[in-house]
């Protein structure tokens, strides 16, 4: 018989890893209710202004709720979860993150908008312009086998950081299982399950500091997707 689970948001991880136990088991046809964090880790809440953005923690981006593990999956096995209700808590937020994006030099001054979606089906940029919505999972995906704190990004065969419309409501993503009774676990860029907008880190001492191996996995990854131009490669001169 088909079970329901609920997973609250209480603990969370933030990179993939074999070595993270389940903190549920679920059978083929279960019901999971969870309660997602935000992508900066509820570092920036409805009432933050653009000053939060120079502090954040990168270590904490992109937290991801779970393992779930589902009972009898093998690796080679596909796993097909249908996605059937997506609830936000009533905002969300997006940003300008300087050095980032496909006009950086344009927009070169960190920004912060947290738009209220309490109204439901829509967001209000401005009183005369509505943006329908469409909450969807940012993250979702099995671990990859053999991973070692391994970052989010980039995506892969096992899902991860898709932020695509495939993880929304009646939408039935699937992941290839990387290891036995493997784990996905969901995320979300709100402060429930739903992604309003994808969010990048910032170039700047402070997360370099923070982390500057993740940061490095972070920046490859987006100049690979094109959202971070390319660095010319480094240069060495001989003196003497």
């Amino acid at each position: 018989m088909a079970r329901a689970h609920h997973l609250p948001d209480e603990q969370v991880h933030f990179t993939w890893d074999t070595g993270n136990e389940p903190r549920v088991v679920v059978g083929s046809g279960d019901t999971v209710v969870v309660w997602t964090r935000d992508v900066s880790d509820n570092q920036i809440g409805p009432e933050s202004d653009v000053s939060v953005i120079t502090g954040l923690d990168w270590e904490r981006v992109s937290p991801l709720l779970g393992p779930i593990g589902v009972d009898g999956a093998e690796p080679g096995d596909t796993l097909a979860i249908e996605v059937l209700d997506i609830r936000t808590q009533g905002w969300g937020w997006t940003a300008i993150l300087p050095g980032l994006g496909l006009l950086p030099e344009d927009f070169p001054d960190a920004y912060l908008r947290v738009f209220d979606l309490s109204h439901g089906e829509v967001a209000y940029l401005r009183d005369d312009i509505a943006i329908p919505l469409e909450p969807f999972l940012g993250t979702m995906g099995v671990c990859p086998a053999g991973a070692t704190a391994e970052p989010v990004m980039p995506p892969g065969i096992f899902g991860g950081n898709m932020d695509a419309r495939t993880t929304s409501v009646a939408r039935t993503p699937t992941c290839s299982a990387a290891s036995p009774s493997t784990s996905r676990s969901p995320r979300s860029s709100t402060p429930a399950s739903t992604s309003s907008a994808p969010c990048y880190p910032r170039r700047s001492s402070s997360a370099a500091e923070a982390g500057p191996d993740r940061r490095r996995a972070w920046e490859e990854t987006l100049t690979m997707s094109g959202f971070l131009p390319e660095r010319p490669p480094a240069t060495a001169r001989a003196e003497g």
